[in-house]
């Protein structure tokens, strides 16, 4: 992976003046570059110097071989990218995944043919071997998505995962002690005090919370912003859980041929992702395990399970 710096005319030719909006994605437009198809993610605010890390962090992945043989990066390809000076926006340019289709995008199409169990799993197992790659694949540093959503997974025509949104993300290094870092300025959904690690396995367990419920739950039908979706529906599984109601009953309908005793594993780690006290969270490689395993962790009680959303 080596960044190219491209002008701004070229990303303005290559968008068509910024015309061919994504449907897939927020601030995404798609294009030609180079003869490639491309997508070009506008930011408004300098993450130069953090994207170089990102970079960085991939091509000594890449050079450590530590992914399996034939197996894409779990981050998308980034080619380059822009910095408008004026208006300080930064414009980065990443490879078009095969099939240009984000998790969100999935989940709100009724007409989409892939709603076989088995598409589900290897959805899922994708994102987690994503993040616990990002999270343990190297020894000397580590990378922390610290806001993971269904607008920033991509899907390619082998519903392989891939992920964008890079204003987020943070290189560190093993014996650099984490500091709270605020999240970029708009982001909405539900987010916990903690930051690092742990926080990407909450974002994990809500993410795939949303994935097996699906987005027309009645639990989302008067929600009418990201927060109360997330928060709300956190809430409402901890609920079904504590009242020893079948968790199959909050399974999206459209999904298929489903596992009775998989899908009720995989509720479990949502709800093990989604203890409110960090220390009480798996890690990725623990999650990972579970979801092949079929069997999760003992779920522990929490006293301060409405914390977050108090």
């Amino acid at each position: 992976m080596q960044a190219k710096q491209y002008s701004l005319l070229d990303i303005m030719i290559a968008t068509n003046k910024f015309s061919i909006e994504s449907p897939n994605s927020i601030r995404c437009y798609k294009g030609v570059l180079d003869g490639q198809e491309v997508v070009v993610q506008n930011y408004i605010f300098d993450i130069r110097e953090e994207l170089l890390n990102i970079i960085s962090f991939v091509k000594e992945g890449s050079r450590r071989n530590s992914l399996p043989p034939n197996t894409r990066h779990p981050i998308v390809n980034i080619l380059g990218y822009c910095w408008d000076e004026p208006e300080k926006f930064l414009y980065i340019v990443f490879e078009y995944p095969r099939k240009g289709l984000t998790l969100i995008a999935y989940l709100v199409d009724d007409d989409c043919p892939s709603r076989e169990w088995s598409t589900y799993k290897r959805i899922i197992n994708g994102i987690a071997n994503a993040i616990c790659y990002l999270h343990h694949s190297s020894r000397q540093k580590y990378l922390v998505r610290r806001y993971l959503d269904s607008f920033s997974i991509w899907l390619d025509d082998s519903w392989n995962v891939q992920l964008s949104d890079f204003d987020s993300i943070k290189v560190k290094d093993r014996d650099e002690a984490f500091s709270e870092i605020p999240l970029p300025c708009g982001r909405l959904g539900y987010i916990t005090r903690d930051d690092g690690i742990s926080k990407d396995v909450y974002d994990f367990g809500n993410t795939l919370l949303l994935f097996l419920v699906g987005t027309h739950t009645r639990f989302l039908a008067s929600s009418s912003v990201a927060t109360d979706a997330y928060g709300g529906l956190t809430n409402k599984v901890w609920d079904w859980w504590d009242s020893k109601k079948d968790m199959l009953e909050l399974l999206d309908p459209r999904i298929k041929n489903y596992s009775s005793d998989e899908a009720r594993c995989y509720f479990e780690i949502v709800l093990l992702c989604l203890q409110p006290e960090p220390e009480l969270r798996p890690n990725m490689v623990e999650v990972v395990k579970m979801l092949n395993s079929h069997v999760a962790l003992p779920i522990r009680s929490s006293k301060h399970r409405r914390s977050y959303a108090d």
